[in-house]
């Protein structure tokens, strides 16, 4: 994991300083539930479950849920460093829909028809522990993938990719499809 975290520190210096980004320069407003608002990212008491993930499916793209909390700094961390980079901000918009759900949420989740959780019962049952924690979530509304916790832009731009590219569905792990990924990256660059 070391040598992924290497990578990644250098990817990642290199994209804040061409986007000209800093975490001053990325504040961003809260909602009245105190969590971080992003205009591309949809509260999940909005959107039924079982509705939004058809749409996600029949349009060719993936569901994410994006489990916050109020006073979460990593949450701010979060959105104030790594969603004020376009091209990482594009990478999800392009291919993914993006649920915010509130851990200790009150509000209710359509999770079904006729089935509702509140925002706290529903991330329970998904045995989300902290926040951030972002959720991949399958065709079928399974789970298929997890980033617990804050991710620097270059492994959370990455993990979006990996999901993108169906590697879980294929059974590959992320970090050797980051390494091969590399790999393939280096060669044609050597070429």
């Amino acid at each position: 994991m070391h040598s992924i975290m290497r990578i990644a520190a250098g990817w990642a210096l290199a994209v804040v300083f061409a986007a000209g980004t800093s975490a001053a320069a990325g504040a961003v407003e809260l909602k009245a539930n105190g969590l971080h608002h992003q205009p591309w990212i949809t509260d999940i008491s909005l959107a039924p479950l079982h509705g939004t993930l058809a749409q996600v499916n029949k349009a060719g793209k993936h569901l994410v849920l994006l489990v916050e909390q109020k006073g979460c700094e990593f949450c701010k961390q979060l959105h104030e460093e790594n969603f004020t980079i376009p091209e990482l901000v594009r990478t999800i918009t392009d291919d993914f829909k993006v649920l915010q759900v509130d851990m200790w949420g009150k509000d209710m989740v359509a999770v079904a028809p006729g089935e509702k959780l509140s925002q706290r019962a529903f991330t329970e049952s998904f045995g989300v522990t902290n926040t951030p924690t972002t959720l991949f979530l399958g065709p079928g509304g399974k789970e298929i993938f997890r980033l617990p916790g804050y991710i620097g832009p270059f492994i959370y731009k990455s993990a979006f990719e990996y999901v993108a590219d169906g590697a879980p569905q294929r059974q590959i792990k992320f970090v050797p499809w980051l390494k091969e990924r590399r790999r393939k990256r280096q060669a044609q660059e050597a070429k």
